[in-house]
């Protein structure tokens, strides 16, 4: 794909092992969310193979398409419960050959969530990620990993963040960057950051973050009772099966339970995945 100078939309610290397949199956968010938007505004089509044998062909290329259901939806962040998909027609925009990447430092988390809007506002069309992790976190990587290294002053700070920027303009997106990153510290809302001077500086700022991939960072009541998502960014699964409750009403669980049925009355696709046993009779 980088050959034709497109890339995907879609990029994980899991990169090097998963596949497509998968990564649709569970509706996986990645690093470049806030870009690109998640798969299911990337996905242009599937096919997949249903309980009964059937190949339900869904591979459309059409950026819309008005007659009857959307169906592709319904198998995208199913995990495999309806259906195996087996191909995929999907968005990928071209590469673009201006990056900038920022790391910095935050006294607090309203700090970062104000930092977020900010990078809206002014980096605007080239923001391309943005990454948070707080000082346990960033902790566990530094005591855990061999070759890693905070890239700031050593300094007591609360947050980290990851900012990257793409475009197709290296002067104007690193000097728009600079003057974010200026007004920022400017106003309070950064305490210290360094721009990557090269590819190599940018990869170990990424690796800071991919690592992160490993460390389960939600507690389900807290995130319940903030009206979040238990599951944000690989799927439900076998573990939280049965907090599903947590993110989902009683009447949206039932639902999901009755198209479940319907599409695989034997329960034989992936079972014990993504619904309560409770709704499920695994044979």
């Amino acid at each position: 794909m980088l050959s034709f100078r497109f890339v995907m939309p879609l990029d994980l610290g899991a990169k090097g092992s998963c596949q497509i397949g998968g990564n649709v199956a569970t509706n996986a968010g990645g690093l470049r969310l806030i870009r690109y938007g998640s798969l299911h505004g990337n996905v242009l089509g599937l096919e997949v193979v249903l309980a009964n044998g059937d190949v339900l062909d869904m591979l459309g290329t059409l950026r819309k398409d008005n007659t009857g259901y959307d169906l592709k939806h319904l198998f995208i962040g199913s995990e495999g419960s309806l259906g195996i998909i087996t191909k995929v027609s999907i968005l990928t925009p071209p590469k673009l050959s201006s990056v900038n990447i920022a790391f910095l430092a935050c006294q607090d988390y309203l700090s970062c969530q104000k930092l977020l809007l900010e990078a809206k506002r002014s980096l605007g069309e080239i923001l391309s990620a943005f990454e948070f992790m707080d000082s346990v976190a960033m902790d566990v990587v530094l005591n855990n990993l061999d070759g890693v290294r905070n890239p700031l002053a050593p300094t007591a700070h609360n947050f980290y963040v990851l900012i990257e920027t793409t475009g197709t303009e290296e002067s104007y997106d690193k000097e728009k960057l600079e003057k974010f990153l200026v007004g920022s510290m400017e106003s309070g809302l950064i305490s210290d950051g360094v721009l990557a001077q090269d590819i190599n500086q940018a990869s170990a700022f990424w690796r800071l973050r991919e690592i992160l991939a490993q460390i389960e960072p939600f507690v389900y009541e807290w995130t319940s009772n903030h009206r979040g998502s238990i599951s944000a960014e690989h799927g439900v699964g076998l573990m939280k099966a049965n907090k599903i409750f947590y993110s989902k009403s009683p009447e949206a669980v039932q639902l999901m339970a009755s198209i479940k049925k319907l599409v695989d009355p034997k329960t034989i696709l992936n079972p014990y995945k993504v619904l309560p046993h409770s709704l499920m009779s695994y044979s």
